[in-house]
């Protein structure tokens, strides 16, 4: 999903980012991210060395993000606050700069509809830290993010879906 033209600016990028997001569903935090990071930087390539959930050996130079889980829920407000892992690994300079471009991009993702959710912010949980070096001597670090989104359905978490099918179901399955 990468543009024929490329962005000058970082708000260019990010709005023909928006572009393309605004059509896609939602999957997950770490795959929105890896959309948005994919569509952005010249350097970072998803399919290439930008993956979602698993890091492959190859390339040296790669980056992964990792969904790790979240805030409890308010059962009454329709928002979810996701926990995501972004690990890069590759040389330490080329890694590290690579890494302190993808955390400025990130912060720097305004609020946006995305299809039937609303993306509120993306805010650095912890600075980026080294982990040392992987079994075949390249450098690693990590930087973790915290993703807010809304589902589209104004105010609580009505689904819309019909009560009486949800009563129906729970008397077919005996779970309420």
């Amino acid at each position: 999903m990468n543009f024929q033209a490329p962005a000058t600016t970082l708000k260019e990028a990010l709005e023909q980012a928006y572009t393309v997001l605004s059509t896609l569903p939602f999957v997950s935090p770490a795959k929105l991210l890896a959309d948005i990071i994919g569509n952005v930087l010249a350097d970072v390539t998803y399919g290439d060395n930008l993956f979602i959930g698993s890091m492959p050996d190859k390339p040296d130079l790669s980056f992964c993000f990792y969904d790790t889980g979240g805030g409890a829920q308010e059962p009454d407000i329709a928002i979810d606050t996701s926990k995501v892992q972004l690990t890069g690994r590759g040389s330490y300079e080329e890694c590290f700069l690579l890494m302190t471009d993808l955390k400025i991009v990130l912060q720097s993702i305004p609020p946006m509809v995305l299809f039937k959710y609303n993306l509120v912010g993306v805010w650095v949980t912890s600075s980026m830290g080294g982990l040392g070096k992987d079994d075949t001597n390249r450098f690693m670090f990590s930087i973790n993010f915290r993703v807010t989104v809304e589902p589209n359905n104004k105010g609580s978490r009505d689904t819309g879906i019909n009560p009486e099918f949800i009563e129906n179901f729970a008397l077919a399955t005996n779970d309420w």
